[in-house]
């Protein structure tokens, strides 16, 4: 019986079978560990020039370029919103009431958007965050409404932030995997950690799935933590 919670939201264009495969072998290493794989909504996507994708929000293409563009925030913090739904869902079905043993991750587009869910989730923190291949979307609004959960008990800049990304990535520069640590450090956040793995590109490759298992034995133990435990 699994006692933990990972959500993981696929890239654009994806679906969650697109990470099904890889999934069922983490879950194998860590059988206390429910998987949750969501789909995205369709939507018209800019960069598809229109066309209908799964989507987690709209996206032009410029904002692998350009750092500092904000992007299709309002959506970017809906598809937040509903990850965290998806969390807490699946966590009170296995008798939790918080996210306390939830991480959330994702690769490409949901590696954004999770680290929107992951970091400002309500009452409690996450066990953590994963970002595979992606960058800190909507910088501006992200930083916004840190300060503003800050005050309301929703940012919480403790939360361990693992973010992956291969070296030889052509679709989302490495760089900013290293430009998303140095946001969230500005925003506050205090336990992110960057690691580049060389000869990959737009994906997950065995090296990060085992890096990615071992943040998850780190925050999400198989024995569980302590009621009091500082989360």
């Amino acid at each position: 019986d699994c006692n933990a919670v990972l959500v993981w939201a696929h890239g654009l264009g994806d679906t969650h079978k697109g990470w099904s495969a890889t999934m069922r072998v983490l879950q194998a290493r860590h059988p206390h560990i429910c998987v949750v794989l969501p789909t995205a909504p369709v939507i018209p996507v800019t960069f598809g020039e229109g066309r209908k994708l799964n989507a987690w929000y709209d996206f032009d293409g410029t904002e692998i370029k350009n750092a500092s563009k904000e992007g299709d925030a309002g959506r970017m913090a809906s598809a937040a919103k509903y990850l965290q739904e998806v969390a807490l869902r699946r966590a009170k079905e296995i008798g939790n009431e918080n996210f306390r043993r939830v991480v959330i991750g994702g690769f490409s587009q949901g590696a954004v958007v999770s680290l929107h869910a992951g970091l400002m989730t309500p009452k409690s923190r996450c066990a953590g965050v994963v970002a595979v291949g992606g960058y800190m979307g909507a910088p501006n609004a992200f930083a916004a409404k840190a300060i503003r959960g800050a005050r309301k008990g929703r940012f919480h800049p403790k939360t361990p932030v693992l973010l992956m990304h291969g070296e030889d990535d052509d679709r989302v520069p490495p760089g900013r995997s290293v430009d998303a640590k140095t946001k969230l450090q500005q925003a506050g956040a205090s336990a992110v950690d960057v690691a580049l793995f060389k000869k990959m590109g737009h994906g997950m490759n065995e090296e990060m799935l085992t890096r990615l298992s071992d943040f998850l034995t780190k925050v999400l133990p198989a024995e569980g933590f302590d009621d009091d435990a500082d989360l």
